[in-house]
């Protein structure tokens, strides 16, 4: 393979929620962690044995197409790592470690992390037991040409203790502004089972763009489905409240939506710089304007590409695969979101 190797089109064509048809759950993010029962967790690994289980890895996926992280420039692994919504780091080596994608752009594989692999799937549909189905079909492949660890009494055997058991995680990812905005999102968080916990992407879990993100707590001593469905019933409940808030707008919160997206309207339309934490609060209100129809939308606003391409890789790739700066990461975000809504039209936001 030649040095930075491009990537399958689709990754800097397409945002990765394009195609999802559900304004409140746009995608559910399934993720397994494994480990070899032939060698030790990776932290205990030499560079030479870590190449050697990537090579043992990588054989298994002939009919994907596989990166070693040495070969991907910075750019393109955060691209990647932006796609995938990842925060596992290859800052210390990248040695023995690789990405595994397909042309569809909604599966991954690390190798050589904190476990040797990370298994990551996008599901753009609420139902996702197809997803599932592959992905298991899949890991019932892996185990039985690689081995994993396993034991009897704490199930896979993982790098943190806490993941033991199934090693899945279900992660759904919600749109709530109507919950968040008006204070009724800690009701319905007050009914959550202990099983389930609620997360923001934003640092301290701040609710960035308003997406708020529920998984499983436990991987041990829970089945695969009883985690699935788990998190399925309790991403529907919250759906629903956004949906009920929504239809049944009452006259004092009317105004106070108005005020909020149209000061939010006025920002994105004049600001020089914006930073990834203001542009997306801004976005997400401007976004349920549209679905309130304070602002008539003529086709060209989408938020959940906005939440993607305002972040510096899938920008950069925006603008033509031009390196951006930090310096100038916030005044090219602004610019770019300035077009992006010039063509919505606030008809009944001032009335």
């Amino acid at each position: 393979m030649k040095k930075n190797a491009n990537l399958p089109p689709v990754f800097t064509t397409t945002m990765p929620w394009s195609e999802t048809t559900n304004n409140i759950w746009p995608a559910t993010y399934i993720h397994l962690r494994r480990n070899l029962e032939s060698h030790p967790f990776p932290a205990k690994l030499t560079a030479k044995v870590a190449k050697e289980i990537q090579d043992l890895i990588t054989e298994s996926f002939s009919k994907s197409q596989i990166f070693p992280a040495v070969e991907l420039t910075p750019h393109q692994k955060e691209l990647l790592f932006e796609h995938f919504i990842l925060h596992e780091g290859f800052e210390k080596n990248d040695e023995g470690r690789c990405f595994i994608i397909d042309n569809t752009a909604k599966f991954l594989v690390l190798t050589n992390l904190e476990d040797h692999l990370h298994i990551h799937s996008i599901c753009l549909d609420s139902d996702f037991t197809e997803t599932w189905k592959e992905l298991l079909k899949l890991e019932q492949i892996l185990s039985k040409k690689l081995g994993f660890a396993y034991s009897s009494k704490f199930g896979y055997m993982t790098s943190d203790p806490s993941l033991c058991g199934t090693a899945l995680v279900a992660q759904a990812f919600l749109h709530l502004p109507m919950l968040i905005n008006l204070e009724k999102l800690a009701d319905i968080v007050s009914e959550l089972p202990k099983d389930i916990q609620i997360k923001g992407l934003g640092e301290d879990g701040q609710f960035l763009g308003d997406l708020v993100l529920l998984e499983n707590r436990y991987t041990l001593g829970l089945s695969e489905e009883s985690i699935l469905n788990s998190v399925k019933e309790m991403a529907q409940k919250f759906m629903s409240a956004e949906e009920d808030l929504r239809l049944n707008l009452t006259d004092d919160q009317i105004p106070l939506l108005k005020d909020k997206i149209g000061r939010s309207f006025g920002l994105i339309s004049n600001a020089y710089s914006l930073k990834a934490e203001e542009a997306l609060s801004s976005l997400s209100l401007i976004h349920l304007g549209t679905q309130l129809g304070f602002l008539h939308d003529q086709g060209t606003f989408k938020f959940f590409d906005l939440f993607f391409s305002c972040q510096r890789a899938h920008l950069s790739e925006y603008e033509g695969n031009k390196t951006i700066s930090n310096d100038l990461l916030s005044s090219a975000r602004a610019h770019h979101l300035r077009k992006e809504i010039s063509t919505l039209i606030p008809s009944k936001l001032f009335t």
